[in-house]
C-alpha cells in the first residue's frame, strides 16, 4: 500500500482504531496509476545486486 505523508503518518498513530485503520486503507491508499511504471534490469531481482543504476528503466531496442 501506498499512501500520502500525512495518511501515513495517521497510520502509523498506535491509538489509532483498527476500524478508523481500514477505512482509512480503503479510502485513501495510492492506486496503480499513481504510479509511474517501466521494465527494469534482472540484476534486481538478484540480492547481491546494488546501486543506484537498479531504479534505471531498462532501454529497450528499437523495432527493426
Amino acid at each position: 500500500m501506498a499512501l500520502s505523508a500525512a495518511d501515513a503518518a495517521l497510520w502509523l498513530d498506535p491509538s489509532l482504531e483498527p476500524e478508523l485503520a481500514e477505512q482509512l486503507i480503503r479510502s485513501v491508499a495510492l492506486g496503480p496509476d499513481s504510479f509511474g511504471w517501466f521494465m527494469v534490469d534482472r540484476a534486481v531481482g538478484n540480492v547481491k545486486s546494488q546501486g543506484p543504476q537498479l531504479a534505471l528503466p531498462l532501454v529497450q531496442p528499437e523495432p527493426r
